[in-house]
Formats: structure tokens, sequence, C-alpha cells
């Protein structure tokens, strides 16, 4: 059995496992991962959507701290893919929806996607 979303931490792909099929998708077209329940849903922009069968937190850990951002509890960004973001709290995806940004990770945020940005 392979293992749900595995692959080297370096590696630029991700095997997803859904409760179909294994999907293959590029770390880079990852917009944004939410918690569902004992899963998580990815979102590519692509515009595709998967289920994977994996937890939301063996998701996120698959993924590099210098490409992602657990920005909330059910959510994780990729700063690859934000447009902005709003005084409200609120990070606006290039896929245009918006996802919440905890307020005890905002400076850490700011301070990763500073980094990211240079």
């Amino acid at each position: 059995m392979i293992a749900t979303a595995s692959v080297s931490m370096h590696s630029s792909r991700l095997l997803i496992s859904t409760f179909q099929t294994i999907e293959i998708i590029e770390k880079s077209s990852i917009v944004h991962i939410e918690a569902y329940e004992n899963y998580c849903k990815i979102y590519t922009n692509y515009g595709e959507k998967y289920l994977a069968t994996s937890s939301f937190g063996s998701t996120v850990l698959q993924l590099t701290s210098s490409e992602f951002f657990h920005c909330h509890k059910s959510y994780a960004v990729s700063f690859r893919h934000i447009k902005r973001v709003h005084k409200s709290g609120d990070i606006e995806l290039t896929t245009g929806m918006k996802v919440p940004l905890a307020r005890r990770r905002k400076d850490l945020f700011y301070s990763q996607l500073g980094e990211w940005c240079r």
C-alpha cells in the first residue's frame, strides 16, 4: 500500500490518496489545503479539488514551510498563490477564495511572507 500524502519534502510532487485514486500533483499547483473532518481538501490553481484520505496535519507536514504557511487551524496556503492580505485578517488567494489568518499567527505570517517575497 502506498502511504498517503507522501514523497520527499524536497520533491516537487505530492502523492495524494483519494477514495478512488492516487493522484500525483505538483506542489506548485497547490493553492491551499483545508481540513475536512478526518481528511483534507486540496485545491489547485487548475480548479481541481481533491478529497485526500490523509489528515490535514499529515498532509501539511509534507509541504515545505518556505512555500506554505499553516495560517489557521483548518487552513494552509501557498505563498505563491497569495493575491492580497486584507486588514480584516483574511488572505485572498489567486483563485478568489479567502481564508482566515489566525491572530496568533499574524506576526509569523508577515515575517515569512516578507522572506518569501525577497
